[in-house]
């Protein structure tokens, strides 16, 4: 993949990562026309960058990332799409510590957002 290339997939992905994040603000408050509308939008990036959506079982590898156990399994619950507020109920944690613990994650990866950190995982192969 040209250099070029990396920049637009990217740059795609970064834009899945904000409808994502604005499609599930618009489902929690019931506002489906908008709803709609960013579920398509996000659609579309996916299609660009032929990606099929799949609801396939994600596996967390720590290897030598320097993740701790709870950050790979925020981790996997932010490949999978999940909100906080779902990261936190699945892991009986607060909203704030899934944020904290994202924080962290951004950091150690060197990501600047949720797509971001997922397709470095990815590309690590921390997920799989």
């Amino acid at each position: 993949m040209t250099t070029e290339n990396q920049a637009t997939t990217r740059e795609a992905l970064r834009h899945a990562g904000s409808l994502a994040t604005a499609l599930l603000h618009a489902v929690s408050r019931h506002r489906m026309q908008a709803a709609t509308g960013y579920l398509d939008a996000f659609l579309m990036v996916l299609k660009s960058l032929d990606v099929r959506p799949t609801t396939a079982k994600v596996s967390v590898s720590a290897g030598d990332s320097g993740l701790s156990e709870r950050e790979l399994e925020v981790l996997a619950g932010l490949s999978q799409g999940h909100s906080n507020a779902q990261i936190a109920a699945r892991l009986f944690i607060s909203e704030d510590t899934v944020k904290t613990h994202t924080r962290r994650l951004y950091r150690k990866l060197g990501a600047s957002d949720r797509a971001h950190a997922v397709a470095t995982a990815f590309r690590a192969g921390l997920l799989t």
